[in-house]
């Protein structure tokens, strides 16, 4: 048996999706035995015997032998690979009589599976290029303490994840989350409260949303997500999915959570005395109804619950993620309704746990970000008085520092610099105009001190800003 044998086939050393994966078929009279291993194993962990149908052919599909090899977890750190996401599979086909092999290696195979329930016609390899690793909707609502991740996969290319953050004067601000060239699956922590400490605007001064964009090795934009920034309520609950892309997506619930076990009570009598009887194993289930969102989100809650994979409750008081388990949903969500809920029930993994498809760019629309509301100002903030033309000195536990002043009076009258002065200085370390600037951003060396002088007596305070 020859490689000519065969009808059908994977490509060799292609990246395919899970779903996505072509059977193998085979020209012959004679019944086959085919084996499948992961690259690095040395045995394998399926072998089978197939016979020809009336046609003379043999069908092998692994496809339901896969997703047990692969898969996403949920991330250990800000900036995380998913080690198991793809792998090598190796696979023998050899032609047999009775349990005697004709022959002595038979024809093998390898090719590349990702962890990727792919609907699109188009090739993974090919559909990976511009696409992050989620279905949710292009343009997101979320909260200064929601965490937010996305994926993508980078097939040994440069990839550049860039965030970029907007003032209300019209301009833009742009730094890089991460640049690879390593092939494989990343997952990034794009939460407000980590991208928005290497924002060079104060919240203040900024538009309520920001973009995530990843771009090529020409700084081509390849895939752009939008957060639209949200003030919490204090009824957010936050659940972490795996994806059916093999992305992670945080869905956001504002609705009820309630606890609702199923119990049973059993009860005995002893000695002409009822007692209560522990012989049944009780669990703490949980009701969580999504809160009113758009009807449109509808096929993406959909996508999340029946992936049934991985999933957790992350609980932003301590930064804890608990591993949950979703038993049952229920989702209702009308199209003649502009909001709509779903609900889904769901257990802890651990009973200790928990007691305290968008499409390449798609379209980013006015309507949506004109209902965004100011951001949340996660700063430290130190007033200095200024007496005597002088301030005190602050310690700054960070790199990077906002300067703002306070005049005495309604407007300023004199416009003489105010100088600031780094750690032990004695000369000025530099200076600001005020008049020409409302603010400055001064780099700063974590752990040093900093203070202010000024002849301008219009001054009254300074005030500096960091995160620390």
């Amino acid at each position: 048996m020859t490689t000519n044998d065969f009808i059908q086939k994977p490509t060799g050393n292609e990246t395919y999706a899970l779903n996505k994966v072509p059977a193998f078929i085979v020209s012959t009279n004679v019944p086959v035995r085919a084996s499948v291993r992961v690259d690095g194993q040395s045995n394998p962990f399926y072998v089978a015997t197939y016979s020809p149908d009336f046609s003379g052919r043999v069908t092998v599909d692994f496809g339901d032998l896969y997703g047990d090899c692969i898969g996403t977890v949920l991330p250990q750190s800000d900036d995380y690979t998913q080690q198991g996401y793809r792998k090598l599979f190796h696979v023998n086909i050899i032609e047999t009589s009775g349990e005697f092999a004709q022959g002595y290696t038979g024809v093998s195979f390898q090719y590349y599976v990702a962890a990727t329930r792919l609907k699109s016609p188009t090739a993974f390899s090919t559909w990976c290029l511009n696409h992050f690793l989620t279905n949710q909707p292009i343009e997101k609502v979320t909260t200064h303490e929601a965490v937010e991740w996305l994926t993508f996969f980078s097939p040994g290319e440069k990839r550049t994840l860039k965030v970029r953050f907007y003032s209300k004067s019209g301009t833009s601000y742009d730094y890089v989350v991460k640049s690879t060239n390593t092939a494989g699956c990343h997952t990034e922590n794009v939460s407000y409260s980590r991208v928005i400490k290497n924002n060079l605007f104060i919240p203040g001064t900024m538009l309520g949303y920001y973009d995530l964009i990843l771009m090529d090795d020409d700084m081509h934009e390849l895939a752009v997500q939008r957060y639209i920034y949200s003030e919490y309520s204090g009824l957010e609950k936050y659940f972490c999915f795996v994806n059916q892309l093999g992305g992670i997506d945080t869905l956001i619930c504002r609705g009820a959570n309630t606890l609702q076990p199923e119990m049973t009570h059993s009860v005995g009598r002893f000695g002409g005395r009822y007692l209560p009887v522990d012989d049944t194993e009780d669990v703490r289930e949980w009701g969580q109804n999504s809160g009113m969102m758009p009807y449109r989100q509808r096929d993406w809650i959909w996508e999340l619950l029946s992936a049934k994979k991985d999933a957790c409750k992350y609980e932003p008081s301590d930064k804890s993620f608990n591993d949950i388990v979703v038993k049952s949903s229920e989702i209702s969500m009308s199209d003649d309704d502009q909001l709509a809920s779903c609900s889904f029930t769901y257990i802890y993994r651990d009973e200790s746990g928990g007691v305290n498809t968008q499409g390449g760019h798609g379209y980013l629309h006015n309507s949506s970000v004109i209902k965004h509301e100011e951001m949340k100002d996660l700063t430290e903030n130190v007033e200095l008085g200024v007496e005597d033309d002088v301030t005190q000195s602050v310690t700054v536990n960070a790199t990077k520092v906002f300067v703002e002043y306070t005049t005495r009076g309604a407007s300023l009258s004199r416009y003489d610099p105010v100088y600031y002065y780094i750690g032990d200085a004695t000369e000025p370390s530099g200076s600001f105009t005020p008049g020409e600037q409302d603010s400055m951003v001064i780099e700063i060396e974590e752990g040093q001190s900093i203070r202010f002088s000024t002849e301008n007596s219009d001054i009254a305070k300074i005030t500096v800003k960091y995160y620390k």
